[in-house]
């Protein structure tokens, strides 16, 4: 088992695989999961690329510390981990809340080291308020989730939010269970949520000078397709997107097509 230690005290699950002279993607899990939910897509694409998948600190295997539970500490470690493993110009991977920790990232440590983006089902902001429509849900909606949270899952609760993740399709219940799973095992603190659910990146978007691919699920999920198509629209670079079959979980239920879809972009875009 490989361990990092940030500045912070913090220690870090990380796995590293792949040719070390190829070119580096770096997988950043979402809020409540880890890094087992990029399973059908890490040994694929690790045959080609230099693979890194960590679980995030409160999250997976990772220490669970009561600090450094905010963004700004999450791209830091971040950061860490790539200055610690001696890697540049790699090719960020975010999913969910996932990437939110990159838009920060960006925003504290700019481009240099960073090839390219995939926006794995993300919004720039999810909360919905004023012209602002590309979100979950609204101010309400935010505070019931947040009540929800503090109160911690009952196994409806986690069926629920499981069971959504894979958007309106037929969906197998053994990976409904799975990832119910994953998510009471691995843990994530209400001050994450909370960030969520209230930070805005739409200033970061335009800044993006990088290659970025945006993969959605073309399942009604979280977000609709205008997420994604507002982030193409105002990245300041090069950006396209591509739909899968699934919902926020496209990368695990469509894994064939969305590996395929990447690695084409690694390949000739980056």
């Amino acid at each position: 088992m490989s361990y990092f230690v940030t500045e912070d005290h913090c220690r870090i699950y990380y796995e590293d695989r792949g040719p070390k002279d190829a070119q580096c993607i770096v997988f950043v899990h979402g809020g409540g999961c880890n890094r087992f939910f990029y399973k059908k897509n890490v040994p694929a694409l690790a045959k080609k690329f230099r693979v890194l998948s960590y679980d995030q600190r409160c999250h997976g295997d990772s220490d669970k510390p009561e600090y450094g539970t905010y963004f700004a500490r999450m791209a830091r470690d971040l950061r860490e981990l790539l200055e610690a493993l001696d890697m540049h110009k790699v090719v960020l991977v975010g999913h969910s809340m996932g990437m939110d920790v990159i838009w920060q990232y960006i925003k504290d440590y700019g481009q240099e080291d960073v090839a390219g983006i995939v926006v794995y089902e993300m919004s720039a902001k999810l909360m919905n308020e004023g012209d602002w429509t590309r979100g979950t849900m609204d101010a309400k909606g935010v505070l019931d989730y947040f009540a929800m949270q503090g109160g911690h899952f009952d196994d409806a609760g986690f069926y629920w939010s499981a069971k959504s993740m894979f958007g309106e399709g037929e969906v197998d219940e053994k990976d409904v269970e799975w990832t119910i799973e994953q998510m009471k095992s691995s843990g994530c603190p209400l001050g994450v949520y909370i960030q969520c659910c209230t930070s805005d990146y739409r200033d970061v978007v335009p800044t993006v000078n990088v290659p970025v691919l945006v993969t959605h699920g073309k399942w009604v999920s979280l977000y609709a397709e205008d997420v994604s198509q507002w982030i193409v629209d105002n990245t300041g670079g090069y950006a396209r997107k591509v739909g899968f079959e699934g919902g926020h979980f496209c990368c695990y239920q469509d894994a064939d097509n969305w590996n395929r879809e990447v690695t084409h972009f690694l390949e000739n875009e980056i």
